[in-house]
């Protein structure tokens, strides 16, 4: 298993690791290489992070902001709150308070 970990190296993960060996083995010293390749790995991981974060927060938002419309919409056109609940899947009490607020 191991004669393979050496011979096939997954180019998203290994890379840096995989520099580092060759190097070391014509005599460079890889931990600047090394702690390059971790630095950058950390710098993607935590923007992606924050990326995917920002991009489900505003999805909720959409989501929350067109139940909202949706249930003020209904609301005017004479739907009752028992339909507007099954429409947006808000309880009956959530669908109230929107009304109330607005």
């Amino acid at each position: 298993m191991s004669e393979m970990r050496e011979r096939y190296v997954n180019p998203f993960t290994d890379f840096g690791r995989f520099g580092a060996r060759f190097k070391m083995q014509f005599g460079e010293d890889p931990n600047k290489e090394l702690l390059s390749y971790e630095d950058s790995l950390k710098y993607y991981r935590d923007l992606k992070n924050s990326l995917d974060t920002a991009f489900e927060e505003g999805k909720m938002e959409g989501e929350v902001s067109k139940a909202i419309e949706v249930i003020k919409k209904g609301h005017s056109e004479g739907f009752s709150v028992a339909v507007l609940s099954k429409l947006t899947g808000l309880s009956e009490s959530e669908v109230n308070r929107i009304l109330n607020q607005g």
